[in-house]
């Protein structure tokens, strides 16, 4: 018997006064996600495949394409942990994640 696959979001909700609040929520599937699921996890938009280094693991994570265009907020967590993975391939730490952010914890995508 196989695993489950897990996926941690990183949900990140406005508040008033340009404050924000993080939770997680954590799915669990016995095969491999569809495209409907993925897309759930950053509110049925258009997905982007980033890598990150979560726990000390690099990972596959989905957002928002084209989050910073609707103007959702920084996900200062997903950020950090883009920027860990940038760090670790010496790329320049030149850019944030916004919005909602799916971390792929124990598979990859195919």
């Amino acid at each position: 018997m196989s695993k489950k696959k897990k996926v941690l979001v990183h949900h990140i909700e406005e508040l008033p006064r340009n404050t924000y609040v993080i939770s997680y929520l954590t799915h669990e599937y016995d095969e491999h996600p569809t495209i409907e699921e993925i897309k759930s996890w950053v509110d049925d938009a258009w997905i982007e495949h980033i890598r990150v280094i979560h726990n000390g693991k690099e990972c596959d994570a989905i957002i928002d394409e084209n989050g910073k265009l609707k103007g959702l907020p920084i996900n200062p967590i997903a950020t950090s942990e883009y920027h860990a993975w940038l760090s670790s391939k010496g790329l320049p730490l030149d850019d944030v994640i916004v919005g909602n952010c799916a971390v792929l914890v124990n598979f990859n995508l195919e």
